[in-house]
This record gives C-alpha cells, structure tokens and sequence, in this order.
C-alpha cells in the first residue's frame, strides 16, 4: 500500500509537470528527505506486517547501493527474510551465502535455497547450483550432474552459464581447444546481459588474443556494453582507451569523466589513474592535494584498509 501510494504520487507529480509544461528542477534535499522516508516506511511495513515483497524490495536498494548507501550487511538481513517465500530472493541471498558477504558463509544453507529456487524455474540458481556441485561446494561434489545443470542453465538463456561454458574450454596453459567456440559462448554471455562477459571480450579484442586480431573498434563496443552493465573494469579500460588514444583520438577530459564512474564503483585502478591526472593537470585542473587524497586512498585498500 505505501508504494502504492508513492508511485501514484510521483505519477501526479509528472503529470503536473507536464501540463504546465515546465521543467521542474527537484532540490536534492528534497529527493534524499523522501527517499529516506520510503525506505523507512518500506521497513516499517517489512518489520510490523511480515511483508517479504517489501522486504526483497529493501534488500535489492541495499545491494545496489543506487538510491540508498551501500549496505550489503542490511541486505542480506531483508533477503533472509524475503527468501521464505520470494524464489528470486532465495538465489539472492544464497549468492550472499555462497561469498560470505554480509552474512557468515554457509554453503550448505545456500545450496538448499538454490535447489528450491531451481525447482520453481530460475535459470540463475540452476547455474549456481550446478558450479556447486561441479566444485563440491556445500554438496558432494559430481562435475557430470554439475555440468549438466549449467548446459540446463545455459539454454535456458543464462549469460552466467554461457561464460561457464566458454571457461570450461581453456586449458591449463591458458589456450583453449577452440576459439571460434570459446569466442561464440561468451558473445551469448554478454549479450544476454552479464557484464564479465562484456569485459572479456573487450580484452581480447585490445589485446588480440585467443586467434583473435587486435581490433579496438570492437574491444570499445564491448568494453561499452559493459559499461552500459555497471562493470567497473569494463569503464576503466574504456578510460584508458581515450586517455591513450587506442582507437580515438586523445581525449583527457572524456578519460577523467570515464575515471570518474569507474571511482564511484570502487575500481582502485581508476583512483590511481584519476591520481595521476590531478597530479599531472590532464583533463581537470591541477590538484596536488586531490592527487594525495586519491594515492592515500589506492595505498589504504592495497593494504586491505
């Protein structure tokens, strides 16, 4: 009911706008102060009436980290909640499980909610669950049964289990048994969605590798479309790309602006990079003190601060 009323408030709102055909700059005091009273009604009606689609709702805004901060501890603790009833949650949360991120590891609890979920149909927990049992994570371990479910996964349209696949396909030595294959299965992947696959292929593709040419019109599309997916990586490459002028010509001030999304998503290669450019004055004003501020923050997470 409360998000209910939200979402047909802001329809109004839009409407308004419309019909007086103003653009309405929202002050972001405003925009923080009802966001924070959403989230909270939202938990109020998670903490008071037991509702789990609320309570999958918070664990998502938690995880994401995009309206609300960050909070991966908050979130395990709605998905737990949410996973009695909510299948997508129970693969959510036995993900969380899995890492032991925000919540004790417990592999064999997260395979118990992936053979749940993948009784009711979710792709994704068909494919997690097969890597279990593929790696002998939380169940005893059968590569057959567990490759068997990822194939399952994979045709039913995971991009998770398409990059599996692709990855079955190297060798020790790195080299795979055929690169046509390999290149076609993570093709599937990032096309359908899953931002590793995208970063991959654009590596290959700058760095010409598995038969492939180097070709840096396409390593930036990929590296693109996983910008396009939120994958850190994926832009920091892309800054790079500009910064040096693989493919277009030097752009600075493109390259800081990609640094800079590549930042907000914790990549510590783009607070390094980022670093050097304040040093140096490349595509923003010289900032000693910005450049500090940024080598003091690389230095604290490669000592796991």
């Amino acid at each position: 009911k409360v998000v209910k009323e939200i979402v047909e408030q802001v329809k109004q709102e839009r409407a308004d706008e419309n019909n007086s055909e103003k653009k309405v700059k929202v002050d972001e005091r405003t925009w923080k102060r009802d966001t924070s009273k959403a989230i909270g009604l939202l938990e109020l009606a998670v903490n008071e009436t037991g509702n789990l689609k609320a309570a999958f709702l918070v664990g998502t805004l938690y995880l994401e980290g995009k309206v609300i901060k960050k909070d991966v501890n908050k979130a395990a603790i709605f998905f737990e909640k949410a996973s009695k009833e909510i299948n997508i949650a129970k693969r959510v949360y036995a993900e969380l499980l899995l890492e032991g991120s925000g919540v004790e590891k417990n592999s064999a609890l997260a395979v118990e909610l992936l053979q749940e979920a993948h009784k009711h149909g979710d792709a994704h927990a068909t494919f997690m669950l097969g890597v279990c049992l593929y790696n002998g994570d939380g169940i005893e371990c059968d590569k057959e049964k567990g490759r068997k479910l990822i194939e399952d996964a994979a045709q039913r349209g995971s991009g998770s289990a398409h990059y599996q696949l692709a990855l079955f396909l190297v060798k020790e030595d790195g080299s795979v048994e055929n690169s046509d294959e390999f290149i076609r299965l993570i093709d599937i992947a990032s096309t359908s969605g899953f931002a590793e696959a995208s970063f991959c292929l654009g590596d290959i593709y700058f760095n010409g590798s598995f038969n492939q040419p180097i070709d840096y019109v396409k390593a930036m599309r990929y590296y693109e479309r996983g910008r396009e997916l939120g994958h850190a990586y994926s832009i920091c490459n892309l800054a790079a790309m500009y910064y040096s002028g693989y493919g277009v010509p030097v752009n600075f001030e493109m390259a800081f602006n990609l640094y800079q999304e590549a930042l907000e998503l914790d990549c510590v290669d783009a607070w390094r990079s980022l670093a050097h450019m304040y040093q140096n004055g490349e595509g923003v004003e010289k900032c000693e003190q910005s450049a500090k501020y940024l080598f003091d923050m690389v230095a604290a997470a490669e000592r796991g601060e």
